[in-house]
């Protein structure tokens, strides 16, 4: 669970799967803006200067963020990680 602070958001809360494939991010830890499901869905209800400050680097456009607007989610594939989804 991501908090949008600026341009960067911050993992607020995280929780580990039993087993199986762990790919968590730890709590504290500050990432861009540019890729990932969580960044698309805290810009795309952002201002519009934080958007217009984040897009140019993001790895999605303004009409992606319309998108995630329209369906209420947003989803990523190979993004912030190579083959991680």
């Amino acid at each position: 669970l991501y908090r949008r602070e600026g341009t960067t958001r911050i993992c607020i809360a995280a929780l580990e799967p039993p087993a199986g494939l762990r790919d968590t991010v730890p709590i504290g830890t500050r990432l861009p803006m540019t890729a990932g499901s969580g960044a698309k869905v805290l810009l795309a209800y952002a201002d519009g200067g934080t958007q217009q400050a984040v897009l140019p680097g993001a790895k999605f456009t303004d009409r992606t963020l319309a998108e995630v607007r329209k369906r209420g989610w947003a989803q990523s594939a190979a993004e912030r990680e190579p083959g991680v989804a």
